[in-house]
């Protein structure tokens, strides 16, 4: 079963879309749609612009806002902190929810893309199977009551694969586009400073 489970899943990895993402953010409280998320985040811009001229906040690479200190001056304002805060926590749960709506977009093109092709993707599984075991004639209807057990669970496993791949692309991707384009000169921005390691540097 390992073996069936592998070969399904390496199959439908392959083939299934990667593609570029668009980086203009259009981010999702429940957002009716796109346009009302997008509606909510510019709401906030001039807030945001403020706490990162402060020197208070800093986008990371992963798409988020986050306080670069806790231990900045300003900060020690109990109010001025309770109002940083409560921004950063709105904008992030905005952000968060277009993450989640590019990510279920993309699911739906996958799994349009896996039901068209499962047909030829289990044909070659069972033919592999089957010049594997070397049973001749009886082979195929063995493979395909084998198959079809494994089918399932390897589509699950691949895909949930898949997806938690594309929500990290996703945010990667939005995370280098609000550094770049809403970030200015002077303003904090998180950089990898060694493989998987991230600190604070201005722009």
């Amino acid at each position: 079963m390992r073996f069936f489970l592998s070969l399904l899943t390496m199959m439908l990895l392959s083939p299934l879309v990667h593609g570029e993402e668009d980086c203009d953010p259009r981010p999702p409280k429940v957002f009716k749609d796109i346009k009302s998320i997008v509606d909510n985040m510019r709401s906030r811009l001039g807030e945001i612009r403020q706490l990162k001229e402060d020197g208070v906040v800093g986008e990371t690479h992963d798409g988020y806002l986050a306080i670069v200190d806790e231990n900045a001056n300003l900060l020690q304002d109990p109010g001025y902190a309770a109002s940083a805060q409560a921004l950063i926590q709105e904008e992030n749960a905005t952000r968060d929810a277009y993450y989640e709506k590019k990510t279920a977009r993309a699911e739906e093109e996958i799994l349009r893309q896996t039901a068209e092709q499962l047909p030829e993707i289990r044909q070659q599984v069972v033919k592999e199977l089957c010049e594997r075991l070397q049973l001749g004639v009886l082979c195929e209807s063995i493979a395909d009551s084998v198959v079809d057990a494994a089918l399932a669970e390897a589509l699950k496993a691949a895909n949930e694969a898949t997806f938690t791949e594309i929500r990290k692309e996703i945010q990667t991707t939005h995370g280098t586009f609000f550094q770049k384009k809403g970030s200015r000169a002077g303003e904090w921005i998180e950089v990898e400073v060694s493989p998987g390691v991230y600190d604070w540097k201005r722009k």
